[in-house]
């Protein structure tokens, strides 16, 4: 999966991470690599299944989320 952050300057990414049921996913890891440079940005989800992976700079990125019992 690939997704581009704005254009205008740095970017966030927030979102919620669900099961295949719609349940939020609490402590998943969210990686965010900027394909370019291979810059990092991690984060890990709250107890309602939200992340929050502030000040990315424009650019392709590869969003990754590992959670324990669920497949990458």
């Amino acid at each position: 999966m690939a997704a581009w952050a704005q254009t205008g300057g740095n970017a966030t990414l927030v979102g919620t991470v669900r099961d295949g049921t719609g349940a939020v996913v609490a402590g998943a890891k969210i990686s965010v690599v900027n394909i370019a440079t291979n810059f990092v940005a991690e984060n890990v989800t709250s107890a309602e299944g939200g992340y929050y992976v502030p000040y990315l700079v424009p650019g392709e990125y590869r969003i990754k989320v590992t959670a324990a019992g669920f497949k990458e």
